[in-house]
């Protein structure tokens, strides 16, 4: 299993299905989101490699979905509290998407690795609401 394949393959369901929750759905690190709302950011997490026959080898990996949201624009009268509903939304339209597609052309199942971790964290200068979900792929 190659990770990039399933990271490719992942972003392009998140792009289909967060539709208008998000900016735009990344395909690995950006280093500035030149102020958008919300975006989505793919990129690979850990890799488990199992040996399947003396010279075979096959690799679960781990992706990291990190979802960022503007934390405030008083000029666009965007809030605090709308920042914290956004996130909320995305991650239950990302819940949503795993449940309903626990396989894919390059995994046969994915699943949550750990809890998801909240918080806030600067990008190219602006502050943004950000939650790490990281997913297994086997």
């Amino acid at each position: 299993m190659n990770r990039k394949d399933v990271r490719h393959e992942f972003a392009d369901l998140l792009t289909a299905g967060l539709g208008g929750l998000v900016n735009k759905v990344y395909r690995g690190q950006v280093a500035d989101f030149g102020k958008a709302r919300a975006v989505v950011v793919c990129s690979s997490g850990g890799l488990e490699v199992y040996p399947m026959a003396v010279r075979n080898l096959i690799g679960n990996p781990d992706l990291s979905v990190d979802v960022f949201v503007l934390y405030a624009d008083p000029d666009a009268n965007w809030t605090e509290e709308d920042a914290e509903d956004r996130l909320d939304d995305i991650a239950a339209e990302i819940t949503g998407i795993l449940a309903v597609n626990q396989t894919g052309r390059n995994w046969s199942a994915i699943s949550w690795s750990e809890k998801s971790q909240p918080g806030s964290i600067e990008i190219g200068g602006t502050e943004y609401r950000r939650e790490q979900i990281t997913l297994h792929f086997t």
